[in-house]
């Protein structure tokens, strides 16, 4: 990390930060002021977002369908799988909160970022404590990509969207692999929302552990 004046507000991204489990407590010994922002998405969406960029990087098999991924033979979710097992946010979401508590800990909806993105980023604004600055003007959604864009009025270049490897089509899952995911997954989100609402909850391992 960069050094950081007293004026100033660092800022770093790593997703695989959330689920490494000795980064909560590396974090904090670094830095006690450390404020958290989580985008999560829906579960189901993030496993086959997750599964095209592995076909898409040749680590997995080009003919290896969704199924053999996530589910098991006797058709059960398969919890060790993976792009399954991130998906379960509740399980790094309950460490992180023991360092860090409720108040700087501040979740974002992906799905809201892309239907709703000002007011998403003003609420991040607020929750960092800075002024809000973003003026709404300049974002437009982007239908190739699926995403929000960001025109940029200082550079050369007009706008700021996602790279290439954002927005991809994802493979196509079954209806009833969909269902079935699904109804697992959104409980999970429930269950992240509710600890965040009320750290304490982060003690009840048997709850974190008959999340899906």
């Amino acid at each position: 990390m960069p050094a950081t004046k007293e004026h100033e507000i660092t800022m770093e991204k790593t997703p695989r930060y959330f689920v490494s489990p000795d980064v909560p407590e590396r974090i904090y010994n670094m830095s006690l002021n450390t404020k958290l922002v989580i985008v999560v998405r829906d579960p189901v969406i993030r496993a086959l977002s997750d599964f095209t960029q592995a076909v898409s990087k040749h680590e997995v098999e080009s003919n290896m369908i969704f199924r053999r991924r996530v589910l098991r033979r006797d058709g059960d979710i398969n919890l060790h799988s993976s792009i399954v097992q991130t998906g379960i946010y509740v399980r790094y979401v309950t460490n992180w909160l023991k360092y860090f508590g409720s108040s700087n800990i501040h979740i974002v909806s992906g799905e809201e970022l892309i239907t709703n993105p000002l007011a998403v980023l003003e609420t991040v604004q607020d929750f960092i404590g800075v002024e809000r600055e973003i003026d709404g003007n300049l974002i437009f959604f982007n239908k190739t990509r699926g995403f929000p864009c960001i025109r940029i009025l200082k550079r050369k270049r007009t706008s700021k969207c996602f790279g290439k490897t954002k927005g991809r089509n994802h493979i196509p899952p079954t209806q009833l692999i969909m269902k079935f995911l699904s109804r697992c997954g959104n409980k999970g989100v429930l269950v992240v929302e509710a600890l965040v609402a009320d750290e304490s909850m982060f003690v009840d391992t048997e709850m974190v552990n008959n999340t899906v």
